[in-house]
């Protein structure tokens, strides 16, 4: 083993001690955060009528909310006078 190697090792060991110090640290501090606060007002006062189409609100299945492990979930169907249907789904993530 010659000296070369051996400072390349001392200076890498001491460059990823600090680094990854640093890494666990910052990992604690985030850990510790409060949960960011979810204000889904707005997206529960979206219209249920939108020029002439009409929405109805749709509840979704309890194992598919939790499946998608959502903070807010807005599922509706809008339809049109003259037959037209179109199904909306929103899923709101805080994170």
């Amino acid at each position: 083993m010659g000296v070369g190697r051996v400072n390349r090792e001392r200076v890498t060991l001491a460059l990823a001690i600090p680094l990854l110090a640093g890494f666990g640290a910052l990992s604690w501090v985030l850990l510790l955060q409060e949960p960011l606060a979810v204000d889904t007002r707005a997206l529960a006062e979206l219209p249920l009528r939108v020029g002439d189409w009409a929405g109805v609100e749709i509840l979704l299945d309890t194992g598919v909310e939790e499946i998608l492990d959502a903070d807010f979930n807005l599922q509706r169907s809008y339809l049109h006078p003259l037959g037209d249907l179109v199904w909306l789904y929103v899923g709101y993530y805080g994170t």
